[in-house]
C-alpha cells in the first residue's frame, strides 16, 4: 500500500479531518465529503501548450468535495432507485470507483444526489478541481517537482489494469481528499477549450466551446507519471465510457 496511514473506519477518518456528509431521503448516507475553504490560485502550466497561460483563479465561496471518487455501490444505489440500468463493470468490488460512466452519467447522478438529499450536488468546474488537488501547491505534482509514490496510484513500472479500492486509503492530500491524480480520472463540468486563454477567474465551468467534448483531470492507474501532472487536461467525448474515467463531485454550501 502506497502511503504512511491508513484508517480502519470511516468514523475514524470523518472524525481526523472534520469530514461531513449527507443524507439520503430513504436513510443511506451520501458520499462523504471535505470542506474546501475558498482562496486564490495560479492555475495552468506554461510547460504544455493546453495548460496555459498561467492564470490566476480566485474562488470566493466555500465548497465540499468528495473524499473518494464515487464507489461502484454508491452508483448502483442510485441506479437502482432511478430506475436506471447500471453499465457493466470490470471489477467486482463493491468499493471500487466506478467507472465507465459518461459525462452524462455523472451529471444525471449529480442531480439524483441533489434530489435525494436536498442539497446541490454536481460537477466540479475544472478550476475547483485543479484547485482542490494542488490543494496549496504550487508544484506540478503533489510532493513538488515530481511524483512521489505516496501521491498516488498509477503505473511506475507494469502498466497497473486495475484501481484501487476504497478499502485501501491512502495517497490523501494535503486538504485529505483521496486519489486526486492517479486511480481513476475525473469528469469535470466544462466544455473542452484547447488552451486556457480566455478562462474564467472566478472558478466557474467554461461553457463555450463544443458541449459534446468534456474534460477529464487526474489520469488514472494505468497512467506513468508524466501524464499525472495537477495540471493535466485531457479531452474526451461526452459519451465515452471507459475502465480509466470516474466520478468526483462537489456539493455546493449555501
Amino acid at each position: 500500500i502506497r502511503g504512511s496511514r491508513d484508517f480502519s473506519t470511516v468514523a475514524e477518518y470523518m472524525q481526523l479531518v472534520g469530514a461531513v456528509r449527507d443524507a439520503l431521503n430513504a436513510g443511506k448516507p451520501a458520499p462523504l465529503l471535505a470542506v474546501i475553504a475558498r482562496g486564490s490560485f495560479m492555475m495552468g502550466n506554461d510547460g504544455q501548450a493546453e495548460e496555459r497561460p498561467v492564470h490566476r483563479v480566485t474562488l470566493a465561496y466555500d465548497f465540499a468535495m468528495s473524499v473518494y471518487e464515487v464507489s461502484q455501490s454508491e452508483f448502483q444505489l442510485y441506479c437502482h432507485r432511478a430506475g436506471k440500468t447500471c453499465p457493466q463493470h470490470p471489477w467486482t468490488r463493491s468499493d471500487d470507483p466506478v467507472v465507465e460512466v459518461s459525462w452524462h452519467d455523472a451529471r444525471d447522478y449529480a442531480r439524483w444526489l441533489s434530489g435525494a438529499t436536498h442539497e446541490r450536488y454536481r460537477l466540479p468546474t475544472e478550476a475547483e478541481w485543479e484547485y482542490a488537488a494542488r490543494a496549496g501547491q504550487t508544484g506540478l505534482y503533489p510532493s513538488g517537482s515530481s511524483l512521489s509514490p505516496t501521491d498516488a496510484y498509477f503505473s511506475m513500472g507494469a502498466t497497473l489494469t486495475a484501481p484501487a479500492p476504497r478499502s485501501m486509503p491512502f495517497n490523501a492530500n494535503a486538504w485529505h481528499l483521496m486519489h486526486m491524480v492517479g486511480n481513476v480520472r475525473e469528469w469535470v463540468a466544462d466544455v473542452w477549450s484547447p488552451s486556457f486563454s480566455g478562462a474564467p477567474a472566478d472558478g466557474s465551468a467554461r461553457q463555450q466551446g463544443e458541449p459534446a467534448i468534456r474534460v477529464v483531470r487526474g489520469g488514472c492507474y494505468a497512467d506513468p507519471a508524466i501524464r499525472l501532472r495537477l495540471t493535466t487536461r485531457e479531452p474526451l467525448a461526452a459519451d465515452t465510457r471507459d475502465r480509466c474515467t470516474g466520478i468526483r463531485l462537489v456539493r455546493e454550501i449555501p
